[in-house]
């Protein structure tokens, strides 16, 4: 998740840069808005995140299958009620993007490069998308213990329950940095 975030924020700040000439009076202070309610979407996304991939690590199945059965149930309930936040982040940053009519018509290829940094549900399974995705069904399913673990290797973009934490901190680092030069924009 924080490896796509990072693309993402990065056609976020061309599309503010791009946008701040193209428009004027309550059009561009609605853009802003929503271009500034996004980041803080993302924010929220990357720092809970972060935290979340810290107490899983390195690996969300062992951790819960080495805690008793009420620690593990307390400790996914926490897991659990950071993945919906997540969910609900990642799905208002794509209605918030996509909503936006002028984008098709000031900027379409922006809206194209979007597209392709959110992913599609034909893309990888780590695209920003498919987390999603996976994210909402979560909340559908009643899997055992180490299933619901899992959930939070796919919120970090793992494809397996191992967390890469070396390659996750670089991310998070690279994401932070993105974010900051999108925030002065």
């Amino acid at each position: 998740m924080f490896g796509e975030l990072i693309s993402f924020i990065g056609v976020l700040k061309s599309t503010a840069l791009d946008l701040r000439g193209r428009k004027l009076g309550i059009e561009r202070s609605a853009t802003i808005s929503t271009l500034l309610e996004t980041y803080f979407y993302l924010k929220d996304a990357a720092d809970e995140g972060e935290l979340l991939v810290v107490d899983a690590q390195p690996n969300p199945v062992e951790v819960i299958g080495s805690l008793n059965a009420i620690e593990a149930k307390e400790r996914l309930a926490r897991w659990d009620y950071a993945l919906r936040r997540q969910t609900f982040r990642l799905m208002r940053v794509s209605e918030k993007i996509f909503s936006q009519e002028f984008m098709s018509v000031v900027a379409p290829e922006l809206e194209e490069k979007l597209h392709d940094v959110l992913g599609s549900k034909f893309n990888r399974a780590t695209s920003l998308h498919g987390i999603g995705a996976a994210l909402f069904f979560r909340g559908w399913s009643n899997g055992t213990d180490e299933e619901k673990a899992r959930y939070v290797s796919i919120m970090a973009g793992e494809e397996e329950d191992l967390l890469h934490m070396d390659k996750i901190h670089a991310e998070i680092t690279a994401l932070r940095e993105a974010m900051e030069a999108y925030r002065l924009v």
